[in-house]
């Protein structure tokens, strides 16, 4: 297995000829009215990028091309993507300033952000690495809409991100296990080696990566809520395991009685346990009618039921038409769903 370390010299490597190549640019500028800009995708499905914060790893031409007079990434220059980002960390730490707080990153975690993320990483020690695993949102739709429902934060997350009405969550925090770190190394020296091959390689490798974060994330969602959690907690735990979860599995991770939760969730819903449940469904199967080409039948497994023709049954029930009709009667233009 390649070290670390001969992955960091290839990155080196890479990033002064790519400054060389390149030559000075000017700087991205926020559009009016608007306090960050967009950074577009890469032609490349899956690309890498380094991030040399500190002279130590820049050439003396390419500091002369950048003209570099302070420490590079010491400001904090807000700006989201047009594609999905997973930053992972060699060494040292890394804040990201968000619109609404900072986000600090050490090597046990990853930080995965989605089109919606406007941020800034600022590195905090003079010894931090950081990669940015950068994805086009294509390659997260074929991956995903190919994939069984997973039922878990990770896989609803970027469910959300692709086809939902409004996105709920903009990054999410992971931890990084020895398989996680085993299968982003492999990524990292695939991409640098750059040989015949290598995007279907990468691809190979997002697929084991995603499925090395789904394992964890069932090892953390079987640990529950904490003991007598909050109202808003335990909607937020129906709303993102609502394919499958019960009043029972409810009542096991939070150790409130059945007859308490079902209490709690009508004073604060209006509905019952079950009702409230079946909300959560029909509007996600809202979102993916709308901004998705799914068909009925994924989108009836995506939401947790086992029959198209019951699906069809309580659709109608809760918004007056069928599926199709709904689809029909909402479609968005190309523009609007992008």
């Amino acid at each position: 297995m390649v070290s670390k370390e001969q992955i960091l010299k290839s990155a080196v490597k890479r990033l002064n000829e790519d400054i060389f190549r390149k030559k000075k640019s000017p700087a991205p500028v926020p559009p009016p009215g608007r306090s960050y800009f967009t950074i577009p995708a890469n032609d490349a499905g899956i690309y890498i990028q380094f991030h040399g914060f500190f002279k130590r790893y820049l050439t003396p031409k390419s500091r002369e091309i950048l003209d570099f007079k302070n420490n590079p990434g010491t400001d904090v220059r807000l700006h989201n993507h047009a594609y999905f980002e997973i930053t992972y960390l060699f060494s040292g730490s890394t804040t990201h300033h968000m619109l609404h707080g900072t986000v600090c990153q050490t090597p046990d975690t990853l930080i995965l952000m989605n089109s919606y993320a406007v941020h800034g990483p600022v590195p905090d020690t003079d010894d931090t690495v950081m990669f940015n695993v950068c994805v086009r949102k294509e390659i997260f739709e074929s991956i995903f809409s190919s994939m069984p429902s997973f039922n878990q934060t990770f896989y609803h997350f970027f469910l959300d991100s692709l086809y939902g009405a409004q996105c709920r969550k903009v990054y999410l925090n992971l931890k990084v296990t020895p398989e996680i770190d085993y299968v982003l190394t492999k990524m990292l020296y695939e991409y640098y080696q750059n040989r015949s091959c290598c995007q279907q390689k990468m691809y190979a490798l997002l697929i084991l990566l995603f499925s090395s974060i789904t394992r964890q994330q069932l090892t953390d969602a079987s640990q529950g809520l904490e003991a007598h959690a909050s109202i808003d907690k335990l909607l937020e735990k129906i709303r993102l395991n609502y394919t499958d979860i019960t009043l029972d599995d409810l009542s096991r991770m939070s150790g409130y009685s059945k007859w308490h939760l079902s209490r709690m969730i009508k004073k604060n819903t209006g509905t019952s346990f079950q009702e409230y449940l079946t909300s959560c469904k029909m509007e996600n199967a809202c979102n993916y009618l709308v901004r998705s080409d799914f068909s009925v039948e994924k989108i009836c497994e995506l939401i947790g039921y086992a029959n198209t023709g019951y699906f069809y049954q309580k659709f109608k029930a809760f918004y007056g038409c069928t599926p199709i009709q709904y689809r029909v009667q909402n479609a968005l233009s190309e523009a609007e769903v992008n």
